[in-house]
């Protein structure tokens, strides 16, 4: 009974810690020290563990330690967490709607809209974006827009309905009309040049809207 009460109170314990984690109100130095004891090791036991120094565990517990990123992810690796650091390209905010933005939304354009405008929205007022577009096709590419002049070309949604794709392009072209930063000129229904002119789309074909743009140097 005694092993099973403490299983379960160390299953309830990594419960909290990834909860915490996930909330983001746990620092490094206190996660590390709160797997450790999970784990039931002195810190002897844990470093040989993660293979680090005993004395650079004991330090960054401590909180006077700084071990190397790769150290950190050696720590962290027990428990299946890892520790990401990324240049940082533009606002974090915005950076968040570009990696949701690499899964393109599906559905009827009614549903998506509302969020589709958003990103674009918060992508076109980020002080690093200098100019962007918006666009539909079969396969957008850095290569396939505006022959190589944006940096960045990211999906946003993409269907296989090619007049809904035209709906939603129509629509965000709107969102954005007048803005400063926008390559896109007025019209009402004409096809974007993305799509090649007049080539027709086979409605089993995917087509995409997608935003593209180029960003100020670092």
């Amino acid at each position: 009974m005694t092993a099973r009460r403490d299983a379960a109170g160390r299953d309830a314990a990594r419960q909290e810690l990834y909860q915490r984690v996930k909330q983001g109100d746990l620092g490094l130095a206190d996660a590390v020290r709160m797997m450790r004891r999970i784990a039931g090791k002195t810190q002897a036991e844990y470093a040989k563990l993660v293979g680090v120094s005993p004395r650079v565990l004991i330090d960054f517990e401590r909180g006077v330690g700084n071990p190397t990123v790769r150290t950190l992810r050696r720590m962290l690796e027990p428990f299946g967490l890892d520790l990401t650091v990324r240049r940082r390209g533009l606002d974090g905010a915005v950076e968040d709607d570009l990696a949701q933005a690499r899964r393109p939304l599906r559905g009827a354009p009614q549903k998506v809209l509302p969020e589709l405008r958003r990103r674009v929205a918060k992508i076109a007022n980020d002080s690093r974006v200098e100019r962007f577009f918006v666009g539909r096709s079969t396969s957008p590419s850095k290569r396939a827009v505006g022959r190589g002049a944006y940096q960045r070309v990211l999906r946003l949604y993409v269907t296989n309905a090619p007049s809904q794709a035209s709906e939603v392009e129509t629509e965000l072209v709107r969102t954005i009309a007048g803005h400063p930063k926008s390559a896109n000129e007025p019209r009402s229904g004409e096809r974007s040049a993305a799509d090649g002119g007049d080539r027709r789309e086979m409605p089993s074909e995917p087509a995409y809207v997608y935003i593209a743009m180029t960003t100020r140097p670092e």
